[in-house]
């Protein structure tokens, strides 16, 4: 035995009883009045906590992000809220939330992040489980994702002393990247359709390739698939756009396909979208659905 561990041994041998048991009372005592704490009170702890936090390597990490993407769009902002989330998710800070049953977990579209996330991301074992616990910790307004500060707070003040000082910096982290992604994608969303505008909106004009009689057909064969919109922009993932793209072109004999609906979609990298599709097993089922649609129209 360590002379450390003799003094702490007599130390402890020195609390009576009555000292334990006035211990476990205050505890129950400050247990009781945690339990009648008003919601709103955990979200202004959170807010208290958050505005000690540095939010400085946070911004410039994101503004290095933005540097290197150079011109950032719509749908590479959605993949970047993805790729912070799961990180975040990976890292395991809400390993302390109530578990989700199955139900729950199995409402995680878990290939529709999949296919937002680089090839190579490293996910931890139980990551569509951490999704469902992430679910209930936030909402989404359109496009726009919430945080509800009054979960977090109550979740970081039950549980401050199971977690680590990185483990709790993260969900600052996380809050403040959100808040700047968030602040982008208003900037930049889509167009809203013109029963949301209240009048007609002038419809989207098409290059010459993608406007013939052959093209026509096979856009409106995929607006009532649901996989474009009344203005010809994509509703799916930026992977099964390419793939969109990549069938269209072939069927309407484009050959500078990636420059045609990067002009049309506004945006970039398509081939490194189509290259990824390729690798991903559920690409398969939908270039399956593609072909059965420009084939037989159903």
């Amino acid at each position: 035995m360590t002379k450390e561990n003799f003094i702490d041994d007599a130390e402890d041998a020195s609390m009576s009883v009555a000292e334990v048991s006035e211990m476990a009372t205050a505890m129950n005592e400050t247990y009781e009045k945690m339990m009648r704490i008003p919601k709103h009170l955990y979200g202004e702890y959170y807010l208290y906590e958050k505005a000690k936090h540095d939010a400085r390597p946070v911004m410039m990490r994101y503004n290095g992000w933005k540097m290197h993407e150079w011109d950032e769009t719509f749908e590479s902002l959605k993949d970047r809220l993805v790729f912070v989330v799961a990180a975040f998710l990976t890292a395991r800070p809400l390993r302390f939330s109530r578990k989700p049953n199955l139900r729950e977990i199995e409402a995680v579209q878990l290939e529709l992040v999949k296919n937002s996330l680089p090839r190579d991301f490293a996910y931890c074992e139980d990551f569509k489980e951490m999704c469902a616990r992430f679910r209930k910790f936030n909402r989404w307004e359109g496009h726009i994702m919430k945080l509800d500060y009054n979960r977090y707070g109550k979740y970081l003040l039950q549980n401050y002393y199971k977690m680590t000082d990185e483990e709790r910096q993260a969900f600052f982290d996380l809050d403040i990247m959100v808040e700047m992604i968030n602040e982008d994608i208003r900037r930049l969303k889509p167009n809203p359709s013109p029963s949301q505008k209240g009048g007609e909106e002038e419809p989207q004009q098409l290059p010459l390739e993608l406007s013939t009689v052959a093209a026509m057909a096979l856009w409106k064969k995929a607006q009532a698939a649901g996989w474009v919109d009344a203005n010809y922009q994509p509703t799916i993932s930026r992977t099964q756009a390419a793939l969109l793209a990549d069938a269209m072109a072939e069927r309407l004999k484009i050959g500078n396909k990636w420059k045609v609906f990067e002009t049309l979609w506004k945006r970039k990298n398509m081939s490194s979208d189509y290259t990824r599709a390729l690798s991903q097993i559920q690409s398969l089922s939908f270039q399956d659905k593609i072909k059965a649609l420009f084939v037989t129209g159903t």
